[in-house]
């Protein structure tokens, strides 16, 4: 269990597990021992919290009802700092590193200064200015603004690094310099950092994303890989979501196919074709890269995932699938260099 007075070198504070596993990737064994970490379960699995006692699970706020939802709406600022005072330890001395988009994370961050760590695979530009920064900007304009910034901290409602307490930004491709102004860009490259990895730290990150041999057998027997997304129910309905796989599984040889899931997604893709192997460990498709798992084609309607793909592989993107509620919500996806655009057929 983690003790809250115990003094830590560094906070991990993560909502996903892809940054979850850069933090174990870059950070150097001894201080990954001296971390506390800090996990929103929204995007970290339980399985993979349960291998990591020194830690704290944030309140699922997403899960709770409308009553629960309307008091952290207006008392969140409070709540958080109750749990941040009585759960978590003492941040002085200590280094922050991690992501900055959850509800809670202004609080938690309080005034410190922190390293902002991408939440997906190249998704700092994509995932602000395609979808946060114009939620960013409303709260912003709010009359209400300048109270709610000074109960929750400086970063309320100025995420992704784009206030003056970030001031480092760890990532995997380059970022435009006008979000990262005055602070220190590390690029990072997957295959370098884990060929330096000691076979103590290899083994401690297999064990965490619980990587096994069966694993490993089971997806290098594919050729094709499909990346998922949460699509239901984020942006559409349970049937829409079946209907838009139904279709992309038509394009393709089911019996070749390994459909990794997004941590957050459920959909039973099994019961659409039997023939294909839905694999539903929370593990970032990088790491399965990293130790041999290659495929001659990748499959996705928007996720980033395919942007950090290092090897020579062919790429069929789908954007949003021509679903006019993912267009809505989503608007126009920017397809990664040298991918396939395709459409599905109606």
């Amino acid at each position: 269990m983690a003790r809250i007075n115990k003094k830590y070198k560094n906070v991990c504070n993560v909502c996903t597990e892809y940054s979850l596993f850069l933090y174990l990737l870059f950070m150097p064994i001894e201080e990954i021992r001296e971390t506390f970490y800090i996990f929103n379960p929204y995007g970290i699995n339980e399985k993979i919290i349960r291998r990591i006692p020194d830690s704290y699970v944030m309140p699922n706020y997403n899960k709770w009802n409308v009553i629960k939802k309307v008091y952290i709406t207006l008392f969140g600022w409070l709540h958080f700092r109750l749990i941040k005072l009585a759960k978590i330890p003492n941040f002085d001395g200590t280094s922050i590193y991690g992501n900055d988009i959850s509800r809670y994370d202004a609080v938690i961050i309080g005034n410190h200064p922190y390293s902002l760590i991408e939440d997906g695979a190249g998704s700092i530009e994509q995932s602000y200015i395609g979808f946060f920064k114009k939620f960013d900007d409303k709260k912003q304009a709010s009359r209400f603004y300048p109270i709610l910034r000074m109960l929750n901290g400086p970063t309320y409602f100025k995420r992704f690094g784009t206030n003056s307490l970030c001031t480092d930004v760890y990532s995997t491709s380059s970022i435009p310099p006008s979000l990262i102004k005055d602070k220190k860009l590390h690029l990072m490259n997957l295959r370098d950092l884990w060929d330096k990895c000691s076979q103590e730290k290899i083994f401690y990150i297999l064990k965490i994303f619980d990587i096994e041999e069966k694993d490993i057998k089971e997806l290098t027997s594919r050729k094709t890989i499909i990346f998922t997304q949460p699509l239901f129910p984020d942006f559409i309905s349970l049937s829409e979501h079946s209907h838009l796989y139904s279709k992309l599984l038509m394009n393709y040889d089911c019996s070749s196919i390994v459909i990794k899931t997004h941590p957050r997604d459920n959909y039973p893709y099994e019961r659409l074709n039997k023939d294909v192997f839905v694999f539903r460990k929370n593990v970032p498709s990088q790491l399965l890269e990293l130790i041999g798992v290659r495929y001659e084609r990748a499959v996705t309607f928007f996720s980033s995932a395919v942007k950090s793909i290092a090897y020579p592989i062919k790429i069929d993107w789908y954007g949003t699938g021509g679903n006019r509620t993912i267009m809505r919500n989503v608007g126009h996806i920017i397809p990664p260099v040298g991918v396939k655009e395709l459409k599905l057929q109606e």
